[in-house]
């Protein structure tokens, strides 16, 4: 079959954008298509489909790209860490 790709969507942007549309999970669900099930994994963390993520985003009328963590924001995040961790080992 074709290659699915996936996205993970930023689940504080996800979540902010509902709670600034007065728009519950239920309501996400029925606009957009998606199961309950699949937002509440989604808003724990986890990766979905393309086809997911944009179902979600037109649902929330916005552009996906405005929802999703771009690598930039999971480099940065995987760079603090380590630079973290040398400074714990210097002490």
């Amino acid at each position: 079959g074709k290659e699915v790709r996936r996205m993970r969507i930023d689940r504080i942007k996800l979540v902010s954008e509902l709670t600034r549309q007065d728009m519950t999970q239920k309501r996400l669900a029925e606009l957009s298509g998606v199961s309950r099930v699949t937002i509440n994994y989604i808003k724990g963390g986890k990766s979905c489909s393309d086809e997911v993520g944009q179902k979600i985003a037109k649902a929330l009328g916005v552009d996906v790209t405005e929802i999703i963590e771009t690598e930039e924001e999971i480099n940065t995040a995987g760079s603090w860490q380590s630079g973290q961790r040398l400074r714990v080992q210097c002490n």
